[in-house]
């Protein structure tokens, strides 16, 4: 089975995001590690334990997190809900310079009683 090319790739999306937002394609790099937390509390606590600063990223209404940890800087970042955004998202992020994940979250069930 042939794969297809895919139309645009993560890297094709930030540099027409920063095409459109006039700043340099670096802007939106981030640090090869990071953190991604869904729960807004989480990601609040997350925030003031590393005591970094806010970064505007590509989405206006996520912006990322940037600290130092033990020397290295390290990233906190609060995706949409959902597979598909997150794998999206994570996408854009690893073109950005993301190269260690961890997901922080929690799962939820459905219960007979």
């Amino acid at each position: 089975m042939l794969e297809d090319e895919p139309l645009f790739t993560a890297r094709d999306w930030i540099k027409y995001v920063a095409r459109c937002k006039g700043v340099d394609e670096s802007f939106f790099s981030v640090p090869s590690r990071i953190i991604l937390v869904y729960q807004r509390l989480g990601f609040d606590y997350l925030k003031e334990a590393l005591r970094g600063e806010e970064k505007e990223w590509l989405y206006e209404d996520r912006p990322i997190f940037i600290a130092e940890l033990n020397g290295k800087k390290i990233s906190a970042f609060r995706p949409w809900i959902g597979a598909p955004a997150v794998a999206a998202m994570l996408e854009e992020l690893i073109a950005c310079g993301a190269r260690y994940v961890i997901e922080v979250g929690l799962a939820g069930g459905l219960n007979p009683r």
